[in-house]
């Protein structure tokens, strides 16, 4: 990534600066003791490309809305959900795919992982209810009512791949694709968004369990609601990629348009005392503009 990037949350401008040498050793650091072999997760990239990530999460979207056999398109609207979980959730596939419907009833989930053994937690952002409500609304109409405690996903980690690799093919993603791909986009994005947060990379790292005795609800003096709001902003980031409200620019200051308007003002009220009255009005009206033009 050559430029700097923001993204919109409301009228507010986060800079993210590229890539730096501290992420990517984030992001490839081998856990010790994770015994991952070659080619398999430790190899698959997160998916940087913006546009490649926003036309991911629409590629099952898409099949589900042009298909009009009903097999096809309920596993294009799970393959979207699963998706979308993965990269709100930050999970490994195998507790993915461990999840029952029971699971997803509540806006927060205690999950024991299946390959540490250790408690995490997650949450429910509007991201993934959005893309749950369509999954269930199609299995609602064609008389589809499974259980409690039947498992969201019946696939393998087999068929994960295969369908990620199928999606990443017409998407244009020409990098290694597997499924820590969508645990390696959340914690690249999440990182890219927070980068002038020092503690970014502790709260993933308690997040993802990666460090020795540590386990939910005891988040290296993270609260619960910080942990809450990590994934809130990370569903909003994600609605900003479908929106296509995700910027590049060379060289942006962060800022909010309430911010600069107070600056403005503070800035009018400090030269009106060194002004005289046929330049103030002047003045007044110059940054009346500049302020409109802020506008987003």
């Amino acid at each position: 990534m050559s430029n700097i990037t923001y993204t919109t949350f409301g009228n507010t401008i986060k800079a993210m600066e590229p890539q730096t040498a501290e992420i990517t050793a984030f992001l490839t650091k081998k856990i010790p003791g994770s015994g991952k072999k070659k080619g398999t997760a430790s190899t698959a990239e997160p998916i940087r490309d913006l546009e490649v990530l926003k036309a991911m999460r629409k590629f099952f979207l898409d099949e589900a809305e042009k298909s009009d056999n009903m097999n096809k398109k309920i596993s294009a609207l799970r393959n979207h959900l699963l998706f979308v979980i993965g990269l709100n959730f930050g999970l490994r596939i195998s507790d993915i795919l461990s999840l029952t419907w029971k699971d997803l009833q509540t806006d927060k989930l205690i999950i024991r992982e299946k390959k540490t053994g250790k408690f995490n937690i997650r949450f429910l952002t509007d991201d993934i209810k959005q893309a749950l409500e369509k999954y269930k609304s199609v299995l609602t109409e064609y008389n589809i009512d499974p259980l409690p405690e039947e498992k969201v996903f019946d696939m393998t980690k087999q068929n994960v791949i295969k369908t990620l690799k199928r999606a990443a093919v017409k998407c244009n993603f020409t990098e290694n694709i597997g499924t820590h791909t969508m645990r390696k986009t959340f914690a690249y994005w999440y990182l890219m968004n927070h980068k002038n947060d020092s503690r970014a990379a502790t709260v993933l790292q308690a997040m993802f369990n990666h460090s020795d005795g540590k386990i939910t609800m005891k988040y290296a003096g993270i609260t619960e609601d910080e942990n809450k709001a990590v994934f809130e902003d990370m569903g909003n980031f994600y609605a900003d990629v479908d929106r296509g409200t995700v910027k590049t620019c060379d060289d942006k200051i962060t800022v909010s348009y309430s911010r600069m308007e107070e600056l403005l003002r503070y800035a009018y009220a400090l030269g009106k005392e060194t002004t005289d009255i046929s330049t103030d009005f002047d003045n007044l009206e110059t940054l009346k503009a500049m302020l409109s033009d802020l506008q987003i």
